[in-house]
């Protein structure tokens, strides 16, 4: 969706991934602006660290679905059917742990890139911290 909001600098149009009302929209000034452009869909730090966690969380789920198929016997098909339907239950310690994994895995290229996409700084300056890199 493309949002078009009056902010102090003027008309400003945006990307909006998410649904909205018709009282949700106010004006905005530039940070909110800068922000939905920094955090654009399919290549945002947000989504490379939701992306991370969704990996997480399918492959523990194909393993405990693996373990329950190796472990099920036909004369329980009752409680085979809850335990598939607490496949996807999660612990609070284990959601955690997947969140400071996928922290983790978002690298310095993601997040200077994501920066860079905002136009805050010259090209310029991003040459010269990627120069710095190097030293």
């Amino acid at each position: 969706r493309t949002l078009i909001a009056k902010g102090s600098g003027g008309i400003i149009a945006g990307y909006m991934s998410a649904p909205y009302a018709k009282q949700d929209i106010c004006n905005l000034d530039e940070t909110a602006y800068l922000y939905c452009t920094a955090q654009t869909p399919r290549c945002g730090v947000i989504q490379a660290f939701k992306n991370k966690i969704g990996a997480l969380r399918t492959l523990r789920i194909l393993q405990k679905f693996d373990k329950l198929v190796e472990t099920a016997d036909e004369s329980d098909k009752e409680n085979f059917a809850s335990l598939v339907n607490k496949l996807h239950d999660v612990s609070l310690l284990q959601g955690m742990e997947w969140a400071k994994e996928a922290w983790q895995s978002v690298t310095q290229d993601t997040i200077a890139n994501r920066w860079r996409h905002t136009g805050i700084l010259d090209e310029e300056m991003y040459e010269l911290f990627e120069s710095m890199n190097y030293l």
